[in-house]
């Protein structure tokens, strides 16, 4: 990862990055486990009561994940994309985008993301433990190396988000903030 581009980049460009180099590999990543834990369902399902919590616990890990990247795919990056244009233009700050920006600067993404790194964690302790471990089994093992791949790229999506996307946004709360003469708008 080049921090120091990332640094100099705008908003629309950092968000174009993390969408192609994290959002769309993760959804095809994930989508590939899915189908792989079906396959490890129907070929251990009375055997193995783990594959059917591994599967469980995966399910709503996939489903917040996914609420989480369509939020911010839909709603927090256009808009930050749109505010940042704000800047230069001449238009005025709507309370909708204002609200927006507020949610862009609160905790809940750092902390989204420190919750799905440790889904991520607990799944891979859940693949270390299965009796599936070790034991030759193509799909558990095409599935522990997506696993440590997520994992491995969730590491580095959060520190992109976290550490310069969020910066970014910071800076644009504060800029407009000056730019339209608003109280400091932080609840």
């Amino acid at each position: 990862m080049e921090n120091k581009n990332l640094e100099l980049m705008n908003i629309k460009d950092i968000t174009d990055y993390i969408i192609e180099t994290f959002h769309v590999p993760l959804r095809k990543d994930l989508l590939d486990v899915t189908f792989l834990l079906n396959k490890l369902e129907i070929k251990y399902d009375d055997e193995d009561q783990s594959i059917l919590f591994l599967i469980e616990f995966f399910s709503k890990f996939k489903l917040e994940l996914f609420k989480h990247v369509n939020l911010e795919e839909e709603i927090m990056f256009p808009e930050a994309v749109i505010c940042e244009e704000l800047l230069n233009s001449k238009l005025k700050l709507s309370q909708k985008r204002i609200d927006i920006i507020e949610d862009l600067v609160s905790d809940k993404m750092i902390n989204d993301h420190t919750e799905f790194n440790l889904f991520l964690k607990a799944i891979l302790d859940e693949l270390k433990i299965s009796h599936l471990n070790g034991k030759n089994n193509v799909e558990f093992e095409k599935i522990k190396v997506l696993f440590n791949k997520i994992y491995d790229d969730m590491q580095l999506h959060t520190e992109v988000e976290n550490n310069y996307l969020y910066n970014k946004w910071i800076q644009l709360r504060k800029e407009l903030i000056e730019k339209f003469e608003l109280k400091d708008i932080k609840k």
